[in-house]
């Protein structure tokens, strides 16, 4: 079975890739900093199916110091990563003139800088 790894894993968008990729027969790895009752049934009704499977890893993505052992860890449990979908990010409802310095930092490593190291290990 191809292992996908799918960041932002646990609700939204990247929780339905989830499911339509363990749906199409793939692994799915999803990772996000905690699991959801959704992902959680997604995970149920793919080992029912037999067709795909969902795995869980938790992992703050924007610890970008986490990354590289979150990718040896599962390449150790289930073997070559197949593919790769970024969808992890953090949205902001207030104005960048209003944020403070620490709310920026956090935006631009999990939506810039995590994606990009993410890959590099990924892609090793």
């Amino acid at each position: 079975m191809l292992n996908v790894l799918v960041s932002g894993g646990s609700r939204g968008l990247g929780l339905a890739m989830t499911r339509l990729l363990a749906a199409n027969g793939y692994r799915v790895i999803a990772v996000a900093r905690k699991s959801s009752d959704e992902l959680e049934a997604a995970a149920a009704a793919a080992r029912e199916s037999h067709q795909g499977a969902i795995e869980f890893r938790a992992c703050d993505l924007s610890e970008v110091a986490q990354i590289k052992p979150l990718v040896r860890s599962m390449r150790a449990d289930f073997g070559p990563i197949y593919g790769l979908i970024n969808n992890a990010g953090l949205g902001t409802g207030g104005l960048l003139s209003t944020m403070r310095d620490s709310e920026i930092d956090r935006l631009i490593r999990l939506n810039t800088i995590s994606p990009i190291v993410l890959t590099k290990y990924v892609a090793r």
